[in-house]
């Protein structure tokens, strides 16, 4: 499991990732990013409803992810 100081868990940062990042496709997942200026690399996971309707399986794909 992916350590809690290593999540973005702010929304605002989250929205500024996915209009100023730079962006990285691969056929089964997108990847935004941005440079870091500190040593520690901090991830934040977002599935789409395109993926699946129920909430509940989003968040048990993002659970699997962030394992």
């Amino acid at each position: 499991m992916l350590s809690k100081k290593n999540r973005i868990g702010n929304r605002d940062v989250i929205k500024m990732l996915f209009n100023k990042g730079k962006l990285h496709k691969d056929r089964f997942l997108v990847f935004k990013y941005e440079e870091s200026t500190n040593n520690t690399s901090r991830f934040a996971v977002v599935v789409s409803k395109k993926v699946h309707k129920k909430a509940v399986k989003r968040n048990l794909l993002r659970r699997q992810i962030f394992e």
